[in-house]
């Protein structure tokens, strides 16, 4: 069975990388990107982040 990335997943990585006052609003897959997964991470400022697992 194929598991998804969700925002808990990401929530470590997000605060390693852009501070730990950043949260994930929305996380969605991207359609045509690998069988690994393409994800738009918008953040709560309204700006967005695409994450290739």
């Amino acid at each position: 069975m194929r598991a998804f990335v969700t925002v808990d997943d990401v929530t470590g990585l997000m605060a390693e990388h852009f501070g730990s006052d950043r949260r994930v609003n929305a996380l969605t897959r991207l359609t045509g990107g690998t069988k690994k997964g393409v994800y738009r991470l918008v953040l709560d400022d309204g700006t967005s982040v695409v994450l290739y697992v």
